[in-house]
């Protein structure tokens, strides 16, 4: 027969055992939420477009299979669009914004060798991306670029056309 004492330890262990469950369970929750919310989102992986007079510049060889993220400000409003290289080796430029998708203002993902709309999960093969949406339905929105002694212009014009998507 155990002892009065014996019996509140087996009680005070099963509880401790109970407890210690839980509590590695909201760590581990806890943990795994942290690590997302420090992930880098498109916002934070999105730079300043050089501007050069009345147009936006990259250097062709700062383009990357890659994708980078850009932005022009305009009425405090960030105006995105990304660059990759594509496996034509050419640079491919569009809007990070989709002609259907836009008003989620979620953008795109690269996913090698697509671009994601993290809205509808459409995806574009990269070396398509850079010409107008003829088909309708989503599409990263054209960009008119030149390439110009190795630099791709864009004129702000072209990008301020765009800023009611991104409003």
């Amino acid at each position: 027969m155990k002892k009065k004492s014996d019996l509140v330890n087996d009680e005070y262990d099963g509880l401790s055992s109970k407890h210690l469950g839980i509590a590695v369970a909201c760590i581990a929750v806890f943990t795994f939420a942290l690590i997302i919310a420090l992930q880098p989102g498109p916002e934070q992986n999105t730079i300043a477009a050089k501007q050069e007079g009345e147009n936006l510049v990259i250097k062709v060889k700062d383009v990357k299979p890659d994708a980078k993220f850009y932005f022009y400000e305009v009425e405090n409003v960030k105006i995105k669009f990304f660059a990759v290289l594509g496996f034509d080796n050419n640079p491919h430029i569009a809007f990070d914004a989709c002609d259907v998708c836009y008003e989620a203002k979620k953008g795109y993902a690269h996913e090698d060798p697509y671009m994601r709309c993290r809205n509808c999960d459409n995806t574009f093969l990269v070396d398509g991306i850079g010409t107008e949406n003829v088909a309708g339905g989503c599409w990263p929105s054209y960009l008119p670029i030149s390439i110009i002694e190795n630099q791709i212009v864009i004129e702000i014009t072209e990008i301020t056309q765009k800023l009611w998507m991104f409003v």
